[in-house]
This record gives C-alpha cells, sequence and structure tokens, in this order.
C-alpha cells in the first residue's frame, strides 16, 4: 500500500514538472492557452465590454472616418489605437472587428516573452490579472509590455518603448523612472531617457493642464493612501506562492513592524475615497466586495490591522530578500506613486506593480515554488474567466 501510494506520489509530481516545463519553457504554449483566451471570447462576448465601447468606438471612427476627434469619456491617450490602425488600415487595409481590436494584444505577449526570457520564467506572463485583461481591449496589456521592454532596453529604443508605453497609459512614467533608479541601484549604469521622457511628460501635463484626457471629473487627482495598501495586498494574492510566508510569523511581531498599524490605521480612517462608481455598476466584482465588506467602517479598520499591515510586509520583506532594502523602499515608493492619486479602486491599476514584484522576486524562486505559481495562476485565472462567461462579471 504505501509503495502504491509513494508511486502515485511520484506520478503526480513527474506529470506536474511536466505541465511546468511545457508552460514556463515553451513561450509558444503559452501563445496557444492566451489565443484560446481570444476564441472563447469570441465565442461568448461578441460585444464591447464594459470600457470596450468607448474604446472600440474610438478605434472603428478613427479607422473608418480618420477624424481628429476623440471620445470625451477616455482618459488615456491614443496609443491603444495606433497599433490596430497601422495593421489593419495601414497594412492589411481591412476593417477592423472588435475581435481583431483584442487580437492585437498577442503582439504584446510576444513583447513579454521577448523580456522574460533571461529571466528563465515564462511564468510571470501568466499572472492573472495579465491573463485576464489581454482578452480585451484595455490600455493595460501594451502600456505593461511597453513598460517592460523600456526595463530590459538601454538603447536609444528604449526612449522610443518609453514614449509608447506614455502613449498607453500616463502611469507609465512612474515605472520608466523607477527602471532607471534600480538600473543606478543595481549597476551603476545611468540612462538619460528617463529624464527625456520625464521632461515630455512634464510638458504634456503642463499643455493639458493636468495629467488625464477627457472626463477629469471622476479622474482627479487625489491622495488616496490606501491604494497602497489594496495594490500590496493584491501584489500577496498573486505572489504568495512565490513568497516566503513564514516570515510573517518570525519576525512581523517586531515592535518597528508591529507599529506600522498605526500609520496605517490613520490612512484609512483619514483617506479612504468612495468613488461614486463604486455603487454604480454590480459588474465589477470589487464593487460586488466593496459593497458587502469593506462598506462599512469597522470592516476597514479590521482589513488595515489584520490584512493590510501584513500584506505591506510580506511584499517588503520579500523584494529586500533578494534586492536589498534600498530598492524594496523604493519600489514601495514608486508603487505608492503610480496608485495613490487615482481615486478610482480597480485591480487593473495593480497589473504593473504586480508584475514588477514578480520579476524583482523571480530569481529566489525555487522549481517547487514555480510549480506552485503556475498552478495558483492557473486556477486564479480559470476562476475569472468563469465569472466572466456565466455572472457577466468584470475585476
Amino acid at each position: 500500500m504505501v509503495l502504491v501510494y509513494l508511486s502515485f506520489v511520484f506520478e503526480y509530481t513527474y506529470t506536474v514538472s511536466l505541465i511546468y516545463q511545457s508552460i514556463v519553457m515553451h513561450p509558444m504554449v503559452i501563445l496557444v492557452l492566451f489565443a484560446l483566451a481570444h476564441v472563447l471570447n469570441w465565442i461568448f462576448l461578441k460585444h464591447p465590454f464594459m470600457d470596450e465601447q468607448f474604446h472600440f468606438k474610438q478605434l472603428d471612427t478613427w479607422h473608418r472616418l480618420g477624424l481628429p476627434t476623440y471620445d470625451p469619456m477616455i482618459t488615456t491617450p491614443p496609443g491603444l489605437y495606433l497599433i490596430p490602425l497601422l495593421l489593419f488600415g495601414g497594412v492589411w487595409h481591412i476593417q477592423v472587428s472588435l475581435w481583431m481590436a483584442r487580437l492585437v494584444n498577442l503582439f504584446y505577449i510576444l513583447a513579454f516573452i521577448h523580456v522574460l526570457k533571461g529571466l528563465d520564467n515564462y511564468g510571470v506572463i501568466l499572472n492573472p490579472l495579465v491573463v485576464f485583461y489581454q482578452s480585451l481591449y484595455y490600455t493595460d496589456i501594451g502600456a505593461l509590455a511597453f513598460t517592460l521592454l523600456y526595463w530590459k532596453h538601454s538603447s536609444m529604443m528604449a526612449f522610443f518603448y518609453g514614449i509608447m508605453a506614455l502613449m498607453f497609459r500616463q502611469t507609465s512614467i512612474v515605472w520608466i523612472l523607477f527602471s532607471d533608479l534600480y538600473k543606478f541601484v543595481k549597476s551603476g549604469e545611468i540612462r538619460r531617457s528617463g529624464l527625456y521622457l520625464l521632461l515630455v511628460f512634464a510638458t504634456f501635463a503642463y499643455a493639458n493642464n493636468g495629467i488625464a484626457l477627457g472626463d477629469r471629473e471622476h479622474h482627479t487627482v487625489i491622495i488616496h493612501l490606501p491604494q497602497l495598501l489594496y495594490c500590496m495586498t493584491v501584489c500577496v494574492f498573486l505572489n504568495w506562492p512565490s513568497m516566503n510566508v513564514r516570515v510573517l510569523f518570525k519576525r512581523y511581531w517586531r515592535p518597528y513592524w508591529s507599529f506600522t498599524a498605526i500609520p496605517i490605521v490613520l490612512a484609512v480612517h483619514y483617506c479612504t475615497f468612495m468613488h461614486p462608481y463604486l455603487y454604480t455598476d454590480d459588474r465589477h466584482l470589487v464593487n460586488l466586495f466593496w459593497g458587502r465588506f469593506m462598506a462599512r467602517y469597522e470592516f476597514r479598520m479590521a482589513y488595515a490591522v489584520f490584512v493590510y499591515t501584513p500584506c505591506l510586509f510580506l511584499v517588503y520583506t520579500s523584494v529586500a530578500r533578494r534586492q536589498g532594502h534600498l530598492v524594496s523602499f523604493l519600489f514601495l515608493i514608486f508603487s505608492a506613486l503610480a496608485v495613490v492619486p487615482s481615486p478610482l479602486v480597480e485591480p487593473r491599476y495593480y497589473m504593473i506593480p504586480s508584475i514588477m514584484h514578480s520579476i524583482l522576486i523571480t530569481p529566489r524562486r525555487g522549481k517547487g515554488k514555480r510549480v506552485r505559481q503556475v498552478m495558483w495562476d492557473a486556477l486564479t485565472s480559470i476562476v475569472l474567466y468563469a465569472l466572466l462567461y456565466t455572472r457577466g462579471l468584470i475585476l
């Protein structure tokens, strides 16, 4: 009986290892998986979903009429529409459809593979936020792709990648500057491209009289400190199989970490912002979660002590263990710069921080942790797609 059990364990471990090797070490398998997600969307999600209605309407208007009009509901630059227009209008001269616009995200997945091949861990691409949003026509995947390309390259092409990242999302400037500081701290490399891009961004903000385009009423810049806490919680939720969670029980109760709960409680008490969108659309999982579990004051205080503070500790120690305390501190600062000014709570805003966190702790992972991480990513992605197709819910 013992031999039968050991044989079963061996076969299970061997099978999981083979699956891991197929997914992580062979990029073509990843492309096939992502393409399958697009096929499912073509079958079950044929109409524009949520913000896609604004983005696809803008793309279709430019593609058919070539008019320099811009939908006032769109707050991001036009980078999302340039590549589909170049491919379908400038190269192939065909009528663009929503499914074809979504399919452009596969080009960005190729960029991920190019960036991550040096890390010997393509599993970073399987981040559930990436898997979910790469099949929708949103700005986040393109912004992430060009930000990672900027992270990898130090030549003049880095400036081009930085411009393209800013053309997708304005907050890309934060991760561009973080990339430059990271290179300087780790290797002493000084890149001027970041300074040039910061000058371009400052010129845009001055000429535009602000960062956001279009609907500024609901996208004003505020000090929303709990955003950093939400972001770190998402990072832990997505990357916990790759982290040493046991350190929470060994070192968290030291006085200097225990006392961090005090400013976190104060931040949640004084700086929590209730955005009107949290109560207007039940198709967002965040909105449902907020209404049921976070709208009450006592719940938010409990999360501050028992969820946000430990998650902040875990993210900091996981990065510091591999990259050093300075890089870990910079990661928290730049994550705050990226998300704190936003009044709206959306998990896709935490996509780049969670990917950066995963990259920063990746070299520390053992094979067992990688297998667990891939299995967790797959399970989370399946649940998200099931909620999308059966309940019409999105993150």
